[in-house]
């Protein structure tokens, strides 16, 4: 990343939590992939938004003529990469957050297109930068072009122009998005989409805040019959339903097959949930849908990712999943001592009796200990001949790993003045085992 990429970025002007108006410049990040993850998310809470908000408190603080003084943030933003991650550190994080008075609530899972104000805003944003980058590519084949044929005056070889295909990089980042200093206002999407009046005109399509809910009446949203919130839609519907049913009884009794005209506009449903916290808690986590957002809402109504309830059954979910691990990571111990005492068993015999006298399914029994203790690649499917496992056996050694430490005696002289302890209650002895290895 260089610092020139961030030169003629919009700079914004806004009070947020703070007292007075200032200016913010913006901000760039780059990851391997190209995507949010949730590291890259963690710091853009904290270094981009909550910096915006020193007042932040659990609970609201009013002033005695009504004036807030402090109180939560709440960040609304989609489903994408980083919101949810499955690790004990995201759940600590989103935890985190909420003892600060942060919350996040996701849109629901295939609406942010009518859901969500930022969406709202870049359906132009994204068509203003679009138009822009063109120009941006346009200027850069034509400078390519004037040094094409500013080469053909050159004489001198060392003093032509390097010509490199057209392309675009991060330096050109700002004037796609925002143009440069001078131009119309409709040359520079940032500042077009993103101003007051545009801002709360989003706002006012989606209906979250204030809470007037219009994002239903958008085309987008599929309406169906006996819908809990009235709307615009919900008599088109029923009206639809009924003259669909109409027309076809008319068919039928004009001597037509009206079987085929079969289709019924669905029913709306409540969801039930469980009443009690820790029932939904168990039924998320028996249902696996913890770290789902289609899940969350289902079986809990509840889309606030920092919320207590959410995050101590993911924290219990990843928990079962650790037991699970440790588990199947026992009995894998447990059924490779069980080998590792054959193995030597046979190994034992070998030595005693010869290698003749053992079969293919002991040789494949030391070969399975001695590529495990070796954290050898090879799989055991690839040895199907006693030779081809013996051979391999041979070319790692494998009687190293066999040999049995010898026991000996020796005699150590041992100074029997200790101060400090009675020697009644010593047990002293100059026959010491050891092992040599």
């Amino acid at each position: 990343m260089k610092c020139s990429w961030g030169e003629g970025l919009p700079i914004i002007t806004g009070k947020f939590g703070l007292k007075d108006k200032l200016e913010f410049p913006s901000f760039i990040s780059v990851t391997k992939n190209g995507s949010m993850n949730d590291s890259l998310f963690c710091k853009y809470i904290f270094d981009c938004i909550l910096c915006l908000y020193p007042n932040i408190t659990p609970e609201w603080v009013y002033h005695e003529n009504g004036d807030i003084i402090s109180g939560p943030v709440l960040i609304k933003t989609d489903a994408g990469p980083g919101r949810l991650c499955a690790n004990f550190a995201n759940i600590e994080f989103r935890q985190k957050l909420e003892r600060m008075g942060c919350h996040i609530i996701l849109s629901l899972p295939n609406a942010t297109s009518v859901s969500a104000e930022m969406d709202d805003l870049y359906r132009e944003y994204k068509g203003c930068c679009r138009q822009k980058t063109q120009i941006v590519f346009q200027k850069k084949v034509f400078d390519r072009m004037m040094m094409i044929r500013d080469n053909s005056n050159i004489e001198d070889p060392t003093k032509k122009h390097v010509i490199k295909p057209v392309t675009l990089n991060p330096s050109d980042l700002s004037i796609m998005i925002n143009g440069e200093e001078g131009d119309n206002l409709n040359d520079r999407p940032f500042l077009k989409t993103f101003n007051i009046e545009r801002i709360k005109k989003s706002w006012e399509n989606i209906g979250f805040v204030p809470f007037t809910r219009k994002c239903l009446d958008n085309k987008k949203v599929r309406h169906e019959i006996d819908e809990s919130v009235p709307n615009n839609h919900s008599n088109n519907v029923e009206e639809l339903q009924q003259k669909y049913n109409s027309i076809k009884v008319k068919l039928h009794e004009e001597g037509f097959n009206n079987e085929c005209f079969d289709i019924i506009v669905p029913k709306a449903f409540k969801m039930k949930r469980l009443k009690e916290n820790k029932d939904r808690i168990k039924m998320l986590i028996e249902k696996g849908a913890t770290f789902s957002t289609s899940g969350l809402f289902i079986h809990t109504g509840n889309m606030v990712i920092t919320a207590d309830e959410l995050t101590s059954a993911q924290k219990q979910h990843l928990d079962l999943v650790e037991q699970k691990k440790s588990d199947v990571i026992d009995k894998k111990n447990a059924a490779m001592l069980e080998v590792k005492i054959n193995a030597v068993a046979l190994a034992k015999k070998a030595d005693h009796l010869g290698n003749d006298k053992l079969l293919l399914k002991d040789w494949k029994i030391i070969l399975k200990y001695v590529l495990h203790i070796t954290d050898d690649v090879a799989t055991m499917s690839s040895f199907l001949t006693k030779k081809s496992v013996k051979d391999k056996l041979e070319n790692v050694q494998w009687k190293q790993f066999f040999i049995e430490p010898k026991k000996t005696l020796v005699d150590i002289t041992i100074d029997k003045s200790c101060n400090g302890i009675n020697d009644d209650n010593m047990m002293l002895t100059n026959n010491i085992e050891t092992d040599n290895v």
